[in-house]
């Protein structure tokens, strides 16, 4: 199952059997037998030894009550190899997160059914189980082995050829890196979110995790341009669109820069759209606890106390449902400071709500850099330069690049008689950037210059090769630019 593996563990977090009559009773009601059947097998995948072996087992059992139920129906070996059909078709049924892991549940009702159909044979036949038949004398005895062995290779075979046809190496990459972004082993997501644009391939939701990490770990302006921001707003947070697939995810930056109340609507729209599901309930819990809405959170932690493997889970988050403290998450918005504020949250342009979060937490660090890189992200050089804070010891070269088009735009002067600085690297790379030959391939402009602002903004920006003026009516772009 390890080729398997993010296979497995998406239906695990997507799926959640609670040891409740309730629970029971609507799932055989909305979707009968064979999902909630798959939703006990996928919790055994919390520890994935153990979901590979229940899974193992299964399949191992759905050839043997096979086997055994047709050696009772036709009095003769397998020859055929017919009893690896049904195991091999579960198996094949579960490469996909696209298809549902009932197959094997289905696979395991069929074998038994031909187990039983086959005992039921015997009886009527009065030959029993217990009683061995003998295969009749063959001229040639080694070729039913020979038969059997080369039908049995033939349908591994075919079982390999449509494992690594069927084989989604993105779907991988994308599981394994939330997986570890959940589990807080940054290293790990960032490892494989680099082998992956290395292979020469950007995804915008793996964009969106590094973000989130460069973010949590303080580091968002200094490495965003590592990687070309070829999906702008899209790859630091997601603008509200309705569209259901994004439901998952809008909570982690959102999470990271303390917009906890934000970051609970996600969570929210996710519990509507993919059901209660055990990350979205423990973050539902984390979240109001931190918000200081102890009742709520225990409305969640009662249902993941009902699972096998989330409950310890539940019985710590409800030790710890009256200490806002306790969740260790940062709130942008101290006790009392909505309501002073009384400002609505913007779903659209996070921008506006970070600007509000840091009138009353100014130390956030992380909601300011996520907002300054948001402006540039728009081209809001103008509105990047008056948010910027006149004390920063160390600029990110981000941000001296960003500010050596507004000195271009207002002149030496005015700039600096705003007070602004920009370093002598920054502003020879710049002349050499303005200076670049008219013959020169776009390959080499990205290799010499293509973690600047200045490559981004001419090159990839959604918005034009031009800083926004400030009074223009602003949308955000949710697709990537089109003018490659």
């Amino acid at each position: 199952m390890t080729l398997l593996e993010h296979v497995m563990y998406y239906h695990e977090q997507h799926r959640l059997f609670l040891f409740s009559r309730a629970y029971v009773a609507e799932r055989f009601h909305q979707y009968g037998f064979l999902e909630t059947g798959a939703d006990f097998l996928m919790q055994f995948f919390y520890y994935p030894w153990l979901g590979s072996a229940v899974m193992a087992t299964v399949l191992t059992g759905c050839y043997l009550l096979c086997n055994f139920g047709l050696q009772m129906l036709i009095r003769c070996y397998d020859w055929l190899q017919l009893s690896l059909v049904a195991p091999l078709w579960a198996l094949l049924s579960m490469t996909s997160i696209e298809y549902s892991p009932g197959a094997a549940v289905l696979a395991l009702v069929f074998s038994v059914a031909l187990w039983l159909l086959g005992m039921a044979v015997g009886l009527v036949c009065r030959y029993g189980f217990h009683r061995r038949f003998k295969p009749k004398t063959l001229a040639r005895p080694w070729l039913p082995f020979v038969i059997s062995g080369v039908i049995g290779a033939a349908l591994m075979i075919t079982a390999y050829c449509h494992v690594v046809k069927s084989f989604n190496p993105v779907e991988r990459c994308l599981m394994l890196t939330e997986r570890s972004v959940k589990n807080g082993d940054y290293q790990d997501a960032l490892n494989r979110i680099e082998g992956y644009h290395n292979s020469g391939r950007d995804n915008q939701l793996l964009q969106y995790f590094r973000n989130v990490i460069l973010t949590r770990q303080g580091q968002l302006p200094y490495r965003m341009m590592e990687h070309p921001q070829r999906f702008g707003l899209m790859s630091l947070y997601f603008p509200w669109t309705s569209d259901t697939r994004q439901s998952e995810y809008g909570a982690y930056m959102l999470e990271s820069v303390g917009l906890l109340n934000d970051a609970l609507h996600w969570e929210n729209e996710a519990l509507v759209v993919v059901g209660e599901t055990a990350p979205h309930l423990v973050n539902l819990a984390r979240y109001n606890i931190a918000l200081g809405k102890p009742v709520i959170a225990q409305r969640y932690i009662n249902l993941l106390k009902q699972s096998l493997f989330y409950s310890g889970e539940g019985k710590r988050l409800e030790q710890l449902k009256d200490d806002p403290q306790a969740m260790g998450l940062v709130n942008a918005f101290p006790e009392g400071a909505p309501s002073e504020s009384g400002f609505f949250s913007n779903i659209i342009y996070v921008v506006h709500n970070l600007k509000q979060s840091l009138r009353y937490n100014p130390s956030n660090k992380a909601a300011e850099d996520l907002m300054l890189c948001i402006m540039l992200m728009t081209n809001d050089v103008v509105g990047f330069k008056n948010a910027l804070p006149r004390d920063m010891r160390v600029m990110p070269r981000l941000y001296e690049e960003a500010l050596m088009l507004y000195k271009i735009r207002v002149g030496d002067y005015a700039f600096a008689q705003e007070g602004l600085y920009v370093s002598p690297e920054v502003e020879k790379r710049f002349n050499d950037y303005v200076n670049i030959p008219f013959n020169m391939s776009k390959e080499e402009i990205a290799r010499q210059f293509g973690d600047t602002y200045w490559y981004w903004m001419h090159y990839l920006s959604p918005y034009g090769p031009t800083v926004r003026d400030p009074q223009q009516q602003f949308a955000p772009s949710v697709t990537p630019a089109q003018h490659l």
